[in-house]
């Protein structure tokens, strides 16, 4: 990877995340891809989120993932890009149009995708989620648009 001028930034947005796989995994799909990019681990503090997701975009900032347990605070500082981001307030991936901040939620979306790539349906009698963190609202939510489910939690 040769790093210039022109390389841009993509990212790792949580707390911590030192043990992270991502930027190991990213960054060698960007150089197999051959593309001037580079993915960078940022643990921050939270207070320090909407400056950062200020400066981000200025400093060659293309997008971010979003990790715990920055989803939902996340959500509060970008404009949604989708309805399920106004719905559950849940960002886990933030992309940027010049300086704006765009958030985004695919975790349910993804669940789904791979479920139905690898031929597994939702149970005649449902699934059940343990717990309401992020991921789980971001299931759910996709859940609760598939035909015929219903979601119930305690929120």
């Amino acid at each position: 990877m040769t790093l210039d001028g022109r390389t841009r930034m993509l990212g790792l947005l949580g707390a911590p995340i030192g043990h992270s796989l991502s930027p190991r995994i990213q960054n060698h799909a960007l150089q197999r891809l051959h593309e001037n990019l580079v993915y960078l681990p940022f643990e921050l503090a939270e207070e320090d989120l909407p400056a950062f997701l200020e400066i981000f975009p200025r400093m060659g900032g293309l997008g971010l993932n979003v990790t715990t347990p920055y989803k939902r605070r996340v959500g509060l500082l970008v404009r949604p890009g989708e309805d399920e981001v106004v719905a559950t307030g849940i960002v886990n991936t933030v992309r940027f149009v010049g300086n704006e901040a765009i958030g985004h939620a695919t975790d349910g979306r993804g669940l789904l995708s791979w479920m139905k790539a690898n031929a597994i349906s939702i149970p005649e009698g449902g699934l059940v989620l343990l717990g309401f963190g992020a991921t789980a609202r971001s299931i759910a939510y996709n859940l609760a648009l598939h035909d015929g489910a219903t979601v119930v939690t305690r929120r």
